[in-house]
């Protein structure tokens, strides 16, 4: 049970930076566990500088990650916490990244609801085809992933989850419910990054009566596609969907609508629904909400716009502000709204 304790996604990514310090312990003749504050200080400067062995200079926030890999270790292992509770330590990495030389972060492009539409707008084909099933899950995939800010790996598998165990974790068709009116749609996850004691938490999207609606979608899905309760929500022929298939079709989507494919990533979903949540003027706390985001990493998603500023302005140096003429072109108005959050629209959900 210890070892489950840890996802096992966490156990891999730990492994790297632990086998690099149990090399830099053992080419210096000393035992890497339990790990010394010197020996982890010595490691921690190595990483963040150029040599022959460390090729590749690290950057502070990834080496205070490794350092977590590594206390992994000692809580394994029943061994002393209190080396990576250091002063000393801390204060090492406060100086590699006062010294760091700052990048250009890469961030994929957003898809806008603009771009959704594009390549959700396909005609899947001849119905009951391989193609056109394929097709259909999709696009039901692509609006379904926009409208409840869903994390790709939540709504599929990589190709090393596929055996049945890991596949019960996944979003399954019964963890799918519509209400008698069809207004909404609540989407059970079983497992999500932000749920560390798995308890599961409900997605709901509203109907939105636009191309990208996640409830039509979903109705068509399981229309054309009909599958049982426990199989997965996607699936491509007789596999569940994975993450690469998902990525594969969205760059040939891209490219069919003569958009630069290699700007967007599995992220661009996402990124994408945050910035139309921004500019549809809701608040921090409320883009928190919808994604299921615990910190401020959130932040990275989106960018106040400039209406959205001037209007935040407007309200902090006026109280009343009705008399006001909005604020002029170049700035155009937001993209009309196909996001399924009832908060979106100023709506509200009975407690299910």
């Amino acid at each position: 049970m210890l070892w489950h304790g840890l996802a096992k996604d966490t156990r891999k990514n730990y492994s790297i930076p632990q086998r690099s310090f149990e090399d830099f312990c053992v080419r210096r003749s000393q035992k890497p566990w339990p790990a010394q504050l010197d020996m982890l200080g010595e490691w921690c400067v190595a990483k963040a500088s150029p040599n022959p062995l460390e090729p590749k200079m690290i950057k502070a926030s990834t080496i205070e990650n490794y350092l977590a890999a590594l206390r992994a270790v000692h809580v394994d292992r029943q061994l002393d916490l209190e080396v990576f509770n250091s002063p000393w330590l801390h204060r090492i990495v406060a100086g590699i990244r006062r010294t760091e030389h700052s990048k250009p972060t890469k961030q994929a492009f957003p898809i806008t609801s603009e771009v959704l539409s594009k390549i959700t707008y396909v005609h899947p084909g001849t119905i009951g085809t391989s193609s056109f099933l394929q097709n259909v899950n999709f696009d039901t995939a692509a609006k379904v992933a926009f409208a409840g800010l869903f994390r790709i790996g939540e709504l599929t598998c990589k190709n090393d989850e596929l055996d049945p165990d890991t596949l019960r974790t996944k979003v399954q068709r019964g963890d799918v419910s519509f209400p008698l009116d069809n207004s909404y749609v609540t989407v059970r996850l079983r497992r999500s990054k932000a749920d560390k004691e798995h308890r599961g938490v409900n997605i709901v999207m509203a109907r939105t009566n636009t191309p990208a609606c996640p409830v039509e979608a979903l109705r068509f899905l399981f229309t054309v596609d009909p599958r049982s309760p426990s199989s997965p929500l996607f699936n491509i022929g007789h596999q569940p969907m994975t993450r690469d298939w998902l990525i594969r079709k969205l760059k040939s989507r891209l490219i069919s609508q003569q958009i630069e494919p290699s700007l967007y990533s599995g992220h661009s979903s996402r990124r994408g629904a945050a910035q139309l949540a921004s500019n549809n003027g809701l608040t921090n706390d409320e883009i928190m909400t919808l994604g299921r985001w615990t910190s401020d990493a959130f932040h990275r998603y989106f960018k106040r716009s400039l209406r959205n500023r001037f209007e935040i302005n407007q309200r902090f140096r006026l109280k009343d502000t009705s008399f006001l003429t909005p604020l002029a072109s170049p700035l155009p108005s937001p993209p009309p709204s196909v996001f399924g959050a009832a908060l979106l629209y100023g709506g509200s959900l009975a407690a299910s």
